[in-house]
């Protein structure tokens, strides 16, 4: 008797697995069955052409999420021009996405852009919120500009908080 536990003879030949089944020969075994279909043939890798074209649209996409940014901290007339840079750049990251995918480039990269894009979304909203109180923050910089003490920069802020108050309908006490 052989020992069970032994590993097979290398010289045997290999049995057959349709041999031993009730189908019909030249039929592929079940294991065969779920590759051999919707397989997707691997994509090749991207060339350098697309790979300069992503780069450029990233850097891009970053410049106009920078100038967002920038933008936002500006006096009021500049500031308008910060929810235009920030759909900008939702739609560069949304166009970069897609030959990200396109190209089939692995990586960090998608990730990274998605948070960009979720912060452009997030500027832009803040942005657009800012400008809604268009009067409320000239009265606010014409105040600051004239403020010399640090107590009428604070009356300055406290009416404005109020003129958010009043816009919005809350008492502004913050709970």
């Amino acid at each position: 008797m052989s020992n069970p536990y032994a590993p097979p003879d290398p010289s045997r030949p290999k049995p057959d697995p349709d041999r031993h089944s009730a189908r019909p020969p030249g039929l592929p075994s079940a294991a065969r069955i779920g590759t051999d279909r919707g397989a997707e043939p691997p994509r090749p890798a991207p060339t350098p052409e697309q790979l300069i074209e992503i780069s450029r649209s990233v850097m891009f996409f970053g410049l106009l999420l920078l100038a967002a940014v920038l933008t936002s901290g500006l006096p009021i007339p500049w500031q308008v021009a910060a929810p235009v840079f920030a759909a900008g750049a939702i739609v560069v990251g949304l166009r970069t996405l897609g030959r990200i995918r396109r190209a089939g480039v692995r990586g960090m990269i998608s990730v990274f852009l998605t948070g960009g894009m979720v912060l452009s979304a997030l500027m832009l909203f803040s942005s657009v919120t800012l400008l809604s109180l268009w009067p409320a923050q000239v009265e606010r910089q014409q105040c600051l500009d004239s403020a010399l003490t640090i107590a009428a920069q604070d009356r300055c802020e406290q009416q404005f908080s109020e003129a958010v108050a009043e816009r919005y309908g809350t008492d502004g006490s913050g709970g």
